[in-house]
């Protein structure tokens, strides 16, 4: 989608994008879908200030809990493999736009019940299951205002409640881009054909990995998995391999970290994002591994390791 912007915004923009590129990093910013905007609604369309406070209250309750980190070494046994796609291998379906709503949570975590239903029982189950659903229904999180991934499966796992599990499609129960009133299929009333579902949560949970990038090296192995991120510096991702020293490590932001790989030297982790085809590579970055340029504890580039969410189905 081309964009009309002004010559101030044409002015501010191009001078962040060309004293980056300037600088020959290993990614590049550029003009996208998301230019059109100031930083402020850049940050107000996907309500990346309240998902903070979620995160950050999220943060408080695992150290009230006395486990602010799980500091949990995985070895990638059985696995020698610098390469991994799972969309080149056919188990992630298509970019999304999660639009004006702060409902990338729910992107999250119903794109990940997608792809390991998809994993486990062959690519003709990869259905695009609704998120609308989701953000309109789960009394855990707080649909447009933001949420976590894990109230989304803790709520999902009681669908189960009705003797049997059902999730729309999105060609059933569309997305529309709010907060609008739940219509639930396990009503008796909802007269849309929602299905069956083999994608309902069995165990999930999330952690903090410290100097772990094994940990999401080994669950990226096994399926598409649910990540966080600060998304404040993002906003003109062209291509490359971000690796912004400036990218904060407070989570604000749920993506699909769906691979990982090897570019001229560079390790990175391949993300799924849900800003559409227009940002970014057709609607993915590729943000480098075995880096943090942030001061504090080793959570990756832009926290990528602060929540590593698990879900079985």
């Amino acid at each position: 989608m081309k964009v009309s912007l002004t010559d101030h915004f044409i002015n501010q923009k191009l001078d962040i994008i060309e004293t980056t590129n300037a600088k020959e990093l290993s990614y590049k910013l550029g003009h996208n879908d998301l230019s059109i905007l100031s930083h402020e609604e850049f940050k107000k369309k996907f309500n990346l200030d309240q998902n903070e406070k979620i995160f950050a209250a999220r943060k408080r309750e695992r150290e009230s809990e006395g486990k602010e980190y799980y500091n949990f070494t995985i070895e990638r046994d059985g696995y020698s493999s610098n390469y991994k796609d799972w969309v080149q291998e056919g188990y992630v379906n298509p970019i999304e736009d999660q639009g004006y709503c702060g409902g990338c949570w729910a992107f999250g975590a119903v794109g990940a019940l997608e792809s390991l239903e998809a994993i486990k029982y062959g690519k003709s189950n990869l259905k695009v299951y609704s998120k609308q659903q989701v953000i309109s229904c789960d009394g855990y999180n707080s649909g447009c205002e933001g949420g976590l991934p894990v109230n989304a499966w803790k709520w999902l796992s009681e669908m189960d409640d009705q003797w049997y599990p059902k999730m729309c499609t999105a060609s059933v129960y569309p997305y529309t881009m709010s907060d609008s009133e739940c219509a639930d299929p396990r009503w008796d009333w909802w007269p849309y054909p929602c299905i069956y579902s083999r994608s309902i949560p069995d165990e999930w949970d999330d952690y903090v990995g410290v100097n772990q990038d094994s940990a999401l090296l080994q669950y990226t192995d096994e399926s598409p998995t649910v990540v966080s991120i600060n998304a404040n510096t993002i906003q003109f991702y062209s291509s490359g391999i971000y690796s912004d020293a400036s990218c904060s490590n407070q989570l604000n932001h749920v993506v699909i970290n769906v691979g990982y790989g090897t570019d001229n030297g560079v390790d990175y982790w391949k993300v799924r994002n849900s800003w559409g085809t227009g940002w970014g590579e057709d609607g993915y970055i590729r943000m480098k591994r075995f880096g943090n340029p942030y001061n504090g504890p080793y959570l990756g580039i832009c926290g990528i390791l602060g929540d590593i969410n698990i879900v079985e189905i």
